[in-house]
């Protein structure tokens, strides 16, 4: 995405929206306004690539961490008698602390947390084992992938990406589409939360957002 690729030359959202928002990018790539490069870039039409090389950003040296290797501290979960069995949280559903969960026991892979409404275990009752939550967890960001149901307008990622940095929310990543057949479209992010009450406060904070009638997080 646009802020990955950004975050590899070490230009925060602010910064990048000030690189992005230029007329000779607009004029070299035949785009109207901010929120069409946007369209674009999602369509690849230009690549995030021909953006970089037009600007000529060169790329930090550095590590990044994947998506399940956010900055947990001490694991947060544990499950009695289970203390030499490795645990893990689910990508399919990305459960947080306060979320109510559920482990599932893998084969060969120990055992997985899930959030209890996770459609993927539904079936799964004879492999499911109580975890918790630990008490005290150091404070720690966790992804969470959403999704934003929105009126189409003009400048509503801009409107979305401003907003969740105004609030100091770490977006990992983001991209829109639009649904032309009912002119609405659809924003799904990945964002990092320390806690459900947390996210429950992002969600109020985005539906605050003109056009915004949904808000809701994703299952894979």
């Amino acid at each position: 995405s646009l802020i990955d690729a950004f975050k590899e030359r070490d230009v925060d959202e602010k910064e990048m929206i000030n690189y992005l928002n230029n007329p000779k990018l607009f004029e070299y790539f035949e785009v109207a306004d901010l929120d069409d490069l946007y369209y674009r870039v999602y369509q690849r039409k230009p690549t995030t690539n021909a953006i970089i090389d037009f600007l000529k950003l060169k790329k930090k040296e550095t590590i990044f961490l994947s998506k399940r290797q956010a900055n947990f501290g001490l694991f947060p979960v544990y499950c009695r008698g289970a203390d030499n069995i490795a645990i893990t949280l689910a990508n399919c559903c990305t459960p947080i602390p306060g979320d109510p969960i559920v482990g599932y026991i893998t084969k060969g892979k120990g055992i997985t947390v899930h959030r209890t409404d996770c459609p993927n275990i539904a079936q799964e009752k004879e492999r499911l084992i109580d975890v918790f939550w630990k008490e005290g967890i150091p404070d720690a960001s966790y992804p969470v992938d959403i999704a934003v149901e929105a009126s189409d307008r003009a400048n509503l990622l801009v409107d979305i990406m401003h907003t969740l940095t105004n609030n100091h929310i770490n977006i990992q990543k983001i991209s829109a589409r639009k649904n032309v057949s009912n002119l609405t479209a659809t924003i799904d992010a990945t964002i990092l939360v320390q806690n459900r009450d947390k996210l429950n406060s992002i969600f109020a904070i985005i539906h605050g957002i003109p056009g915004v009638y949904i808000v809701k997080r994703m299952t894979h």
